[in-house]
């Protein structure tokens, strides 16, 4: 069984493709709008490829406002964000902050994704944190809540196009 869908697999992928947002070269994955490209092998890359795609599509952001591998300022040893979307043409304003990991994680390995995004979209100031492990999102409003807070933090999906996030239909009871 695979964790991730290998190079120009999976819907999402493909659309990139086809759409032009991503081609394949020499093993490799070129994220078109940035110019930056990575080894296609890496099961993590099969996962950025596609939500990569899913925040053009699905989410509405412009590709040239998406960057991959981007270094994040205050972090030792020096750390690099899987994803960023600026609210900006140039770049300087990161809006949401992405780490991306492999399918099938443990409790402990995603708790320790979250952290990673925590700490990067602190570093650089964005709006949303977000962890994405093949199939799974878990996404958090970073700037509204104190910075250690992970659960009244959590949103239902990204906002589209730099709106609202979506809530949840339903909450989950306090226990007495």
């Amino acid at each position: 069984m695979r964790n991730a869908a290998p190079p120009g697999e999976g819907p999402h992928i493909q659309l990139g493709l086809k759409k032009g947002y991503l081609r394949e070269t020499n093993g490799h994955i070129l994220y078109v709008a940035c110019g930056k490209k990575y080894k296609a092998a890496d099961p993590e890359e099969s996962v950025r490829a596609a939500f990569y795609v899913q925040l053009i599509e699905k989410y509405q952001y412009p590709p040239e406002r998406i960057d991959v591998e981007v270094e994040v300022p205050r972090r030792t040893p020096s750390d690099y964000a899987d994803i960023v979307v600026y609210s900006d043409d140039q770049s300087k304003s990161p809006f949401i902050v992405v780490e991306c990991k492999r399918e099938g994680l443990s409790h402990k390995e995603t708790n320790q994704g979250i952290e990673q995004a925590f700490g990067n979209a602190n570093s650089v100031r964005a709006r949303y944190a977000v962890l994405v492990a093949g199939t799974t999102l878990i996404a958090f409003d970073v700037g509204a809540f104190r910075p250690g807070e992970r659960q009244k933090n959590v949103v239902a999906d990204l906002p589209i196009h730099y709106g609202k996030p979506r809530k949840f239909r339903f909450v989950k009871a306090d226990p007495d």
